[in-house]
Order: C-alpha cells, then sequence, then structure tokens
C-alpha cells in the first residue's frame, strides 16, 4: 500500500508526515496552484476514486464515483478551482474528463473517437492540451480551445509525445518524445518549438514536474537513494536540491 505524505525537502531524512490517513492506496498527487489542496487518486473507498484533500480541514472527500474505472493525470487549472484526469471504463477508450471543484460537475473534454493518453490545460484561457493516439510513439499533442463549443479548433505540437506540461504564464508547452532525446519547449506566441536539454527525456525515473517555471527531476544514486534536480530553462542551469533514501518494505 502507498498512503499520502508530505516530505520536507530541506530535511530528507526526517520521517514523512502522513496526510488523510487510509487502509487503502494513495498515489498521484497533485498540489492545487494555492497550495490549499492536494488532489490525489485513491481505493479507499473500494474502487478507485480522485480524491481531495483540504489542508484547512486535514481531511479528504471523493470528487468521482466510478465503478472499475481507470484513472490517471490529474493536473489543475491555474486558478485552482478545477482539474482535469485521464479516465477508461471498459470498454471505451480514455478520455480526458473536468471536473469543477465548485458543483463538482464532470464534463468530458475529448471527443468519443478519441484515444486520450494524457492532457491537462493549455497555454492560453480556456484551452486544453491532449496527447492523443493508440501509443506514446505515434500520439499527437493536440492544443484545443474552445473544447465544448462548436468553434473547437486543434493545433498539432508534437507527434510521439511521452510527456507534457505547460506554463500558463509564460506561455510554453514542455514536452518529452519517444525515441528523441531530450526535453523540447513550444512557445505559443511565435509557435516555434526548442530543445533545451539532454538532462531530461522519455526515459527520466519518475517522469518530471514543471514547478514555478522551472522542471523538477530525479536521478538515482542506487538502490538505496536519489536526487531531486532542479532545472531552471531561462537560465540553462541545473542544480541538486535534495537526497532522498529509498524506503524498502
Amino acid at each position: 500500500m502507498s498512503a499520502l505524505a508530505q516530505v520536507d525537502i530541506d530535511s530528507p531524512q526526517a520521517a514523512p508526515r502522513k496526510l488523510a490517513a487510509s487502509t487503502g492506496s494513495d498515489s498521484a498527487p497533485a498540489v492545487s496552484p494555492d497550495g490549499n489542496h492536494i488532489a490525489f487518486l485513491s481505493d479507499r473507498s473500494g474502487f478507485n476514486q480522485v480524491w481531495l484533500y483540504d489542508s484547512a480541514t486535514d481531511s479528504a472527500e471523493a470528487l468521482t464515483d466510478y465503478r472499475d474505472a481507470v484513472l490517471s493525470g490529474l493536473v489543475w487549472r491555474a486558478d485552482s478551482a478545477a482539474l482535469v484526469v485521464t479516465v477508461r471504463e471498459e470498454p471505451a477508450t480514455w478520455r480526458l474528463v473536468e471536473i469543477d471543484l465548485a458543483s463538482r460537475r464532470l464534463r468530458d473534454i475529448s471527443g468519443k473517437d478519441e484515444n486520450v493518453l494524457f492532457g491537462g490545460y493549455g497555454p492560453k484561457p480556456g484551452s486544453f492540451l491532449l496527447a492523443v493516439g493508440t501509443s506514446s510513439s505515434g500520439a499527437r499533442l493536440l492544443l484545443r480551445e474552445s473544447a465544448d463549443k462548436a468553434g473547437q479548433s486543434d493545433n498539432v505540437l508534437a507527434t510521439g509525445v511521452q510527456q507534457a506540461e505547460v506554463d500558463a504564464t509564460q506561455g510554453f508547452v514542455y514536452y518529452t518524445r519517444v525515441g528523441t532525446n531530450g526535453l523540447f519547449r513550444w512557445a505559443a506566441t511565435t509557435g516555434a518549438e526548442q530543445k533545451l536539454t539532454d538532462k531530461i527525456n522519455a526515459l527520466t525515473v519518475g517522469d518530471w514536474r514543471l514547478v514555478d517555471g522551472k522542471l523538477w527531476y530525479l536521478i538515482p544514486v542506487d538502490v538505496r537513494a536519489v536526487i531531486l534536480h532542479e532545472f531552471d530553462p531561462q537560465k540553462n542551469a541545473d542544480r541538486v536540491v535534495a537526497e532522498f533514501p529509498i524506503s524498502v518494505g
């Protein structure tokens, strides 16, 4: 089993503080941009659902009520008022679903014939990012605008995309490709693609995350520890943040 917990990067040897205790397994935590909530996946209710942890009340509640669905890829909107999750309910294909926190309303962002490998919000207000295809090697990264309106439009940013994250403040989309070394960046202002570094790629352990315009990723030391790195794309600078022990058992 795995549990939702908070780790102090200034004291990496300290014991993690467990959040929202459960007898189930928790995974895929995503902190809201305002820092007030954590969305995560958990089977604590019997089926895997999207849950919301409230730091003010130290409590958690379910946002979905699926039966035997496979869930992945929680991504928050910049205003912390909504998030998206990738959902598969047999025998349907994977789809991108948005959850509005105020109303708890769910709506499909992808079309019924689209198979969404992962998705999130785009760099423009009201836009979404979707990787559509049957596998990462052939996935098309789409920038979708007006998702639920007649004027919906799609712009193909790249193909063969394995992971992507958005810096809405700067108007950038960062991504890695299957079979192509390096981290790439697409700029909304110019529509141009730029390769940034070889330190982050499709084989990076545990994926990578965009935090406040900087990329965080893990490098294993051995079977006992991993090192957390931060890459600053504006300065082309990489630094070690902390080293964490790997707990076994």
